[in-house]
């Protein structure tokens, strides 16, 4: 039977071709001329993209993201698993001289990972464990690779709208100054909950009762 080193995380490799330390540089400043470009981009189509509390269509912020899987996907192929009593070996880690014994193989990639439902993959939990582990090894390092891009553009979208100046410090506040404002921010929050209906624990009556209780202590 072929033994092979047990893997499912992607080897650490340099993908993009750097040839000199003048070639990389000029390759990271395209790659970051590239990040604020499109900052700009998404700001001309979506007003208010880059300021706080602003949030993206879900049809805009899903297209963002195909591309972003897109990329992951080039950069990290589609590998073939070698199935050897129910645990999963990339096949690459196997000698090569027992790779044709291997009976069984599969190929899991971006694509593969991400055609699971939610209940699909959950119940491969249950059904295909190690499989299981396979699949949500892909799907969190593909989700983990798209978040901080989006991150990566969001930066740059503050960067862009604020020119690049850094923002201003706030002066310390004294407590009394600190209480109004964290009661101020309660206000608003409340009032933003009851409205959407978002958070039940969110009670007009329990916090009007608890604020004035509070105040009446406070303000004597």
């Amino acid at each position: 039977m072929a033994t092979a080193k047990k893997t499912i995380a992607h080897n650490v490799e340099l993908v993009t071709a750097i040839l000199s330390y003048t070639d990389g540089a000029f390759k990271q400043a395209t790659a970051s001329d590239t990040v604020t470009d499109f900052a700009k981009y998404v700001i001309e189509k979506n007003s208010g993209f880059g300021t706080d509390d602003f949030k993206l269509s879900d049809k805009v912020k899903e297209e963002i993201v195909q591309g972003y899987r897109m990329r992951y996907s080039a950069r990290y192929p589609a590998k073939t698993y070698a199935v050897i009593g129910n645990e999963y070996f990339d096949i690459e880690s196997i000698d090569p001289t027992q790779r044709d014994k291997v009976k069984e193989k599969v190929e899991v990639g971006v694509e593969v990972a991400l055609s699971f439902t939610s209940n699909e993959f959950g119940k491969l939990a249950n059904d295909r464990p190690q499989y299981h582990k396979l699949i949500g090894k892909w799907r969190t390092d593909t989700s983990t690779y798209c978040s901080n891009r989006f991150k990566d553009l969001e930066k740059a979208a503050r960067e862009a709208i604020s020119g690049g100046a850094k923002k201003k410090r706030t002066a310390n506040l004294s407590f009394a100054e600190t209480v109004d404002k964290t009661v101020t921010d309660l206000k608003t929050k409340l009032a933003k909950c009851v409205a959407n209906k978002t958070d039940s624990s969110a009670n007009q009556d329990k916090f009007n009762k608890a604020l004035a209780a509070f105040l009446a202590v406070w303000k004597a």
